[in-house]
């Protein structure tokens, strides 16, 4: 006997196959059963006909960091299907935080949202360390999956504090070796927020090192780019980004050269994502510019209302000789 089917319902699993019409059958917990028409009985049954059932959403840009202090039951994600979040985006992490600078990472952090300021008292930022912050989210109890990102701004305002400088040789090791101690505790890895300080006085000298880092753990790096506009191109350039073009008649996209992403991609070994475009002319043929790679993903979101909008993931390898 099982717990509960879920039955009547068409599963769309993630994988890419098609969705199909199936049962679900769960004891203690766990999906133990897939089958059309599952014949079995159980505790509980739900008839989803009508429905799609899937494995819950990852929100792959969240700021619930400190939120999921107050909020543990974080109901505004997981009444839209979303049980992962990655957060400690656009470089601002809980942590780490020495000693020395804590009241102002604090008042730093409480100025970007005045949630914090009302709802966390100075006793409740007890930690330091991502890991301290994580087992305190923890021990308070949370309704969906965390996948932690230190940020850039943070670990610099942790070295540094906010002046607008380059870091200096010992100043850079001390970043390397807080990046590799927050990936250690747990980190996916590093986001950057160029657009904002302290991270906009960030050179590409001093993310490259810290890049390296990341990659020699297999971690990703995901940044909010320094210019959205005038200076757009010069910031695709500086490093594996998402990049937002909000109209198709933007005349910054007669200047995207897919190529160069795609160079991009083969200099740095990562996974280059370009997100939330529009279709235009000079978007239209990826597959001829992959010429030499192996696709790995491309998918378009048509939007009713816009038929012109879509959402295109361009992941690309090196295909080899």
């Amino acid at each position: 006997m099982f717990d509960l089917i879920v039955q009547n319902g068409k599963i769309v699993d993630g994988s890419g196959r098609r969705g199909y019409p199936a049962d679900i059958g769960i004891k203690n917990g766990v999906i133990t059963d897939i089958s059309f028409q599952l014949a079995a009985e159980a505790k509980e049954i739900i008839n989803a006909a009508g429905c799609v059932v899937s494995p819950g959403f990852i929100d792959m840009h969240s700021h619930s960091d400190f939120s999921l202090l107050v909020h543990p039951e974080a109901e505004s994600r997981v009444r839209q299907g979303i049980t992962t979040e990655l957060v400690g985006n656009c470089g601002g992490s809980p942590a780490p935080v020495p000693v020395e600078r804590f009241k102002d990472f604090m008042q730093y952090m409480t100025g970007l949202g005045g949630l914090y300021q009302k709802s966390l008292a100075p006793s409740d930022w007890r930690w330091k360390t991502l890991a301290h912050f994580y087992d305190d989210l923890a021990n308070n109890g949370i309704a969906v999956n965390v996948a932690p990102l230190v940020g850039h701004s943070t670990l610099r305002a942790a070295v540094m504090g906010y002046e607008g400088r380059p870091p200096s040789s010992d100043e850079l090791n001390q970043l390397k070796r807080l990046v590799e101690e927050a990936l250690d505790q747990g980190a996916f890895g590093m986001s950057s927020g160029l657009i904002y300080h302290p991270g906009a006085f960030a050179d590409r000298n001093e993310l490259a090192e810290l890049g390296n880092v990341i990659r020699s753990h297999g971690g990703i790096y995901t940044t909010h780019i320094r210019s959205e506009g005038k200076y757009l191109l010069e910031a695709i350039d500086e490093g594996p980004s998402v990049v937002y073009l909000e109209s198709p008649t933007n005349p910054l996209l007669k200047l995207v050269d897919l190529e160069n992403i795609v160079a991009l991609a083969k200099q740095s070994g990562a996974l280059v994502v370009v997100d939330n475009t529009f279709a235009t002319p000079y978007l239209q043929r990826p597959l001829e510019v992959m010429a030499g790679y192996r696709l790995v993903q491309e998918q378009r979101l048509h939007a009713p209302d816009r038929p012109r909008a879509h959402v295109v993931g361009i992941g690309v390898e090196d295909a080899g000789p």
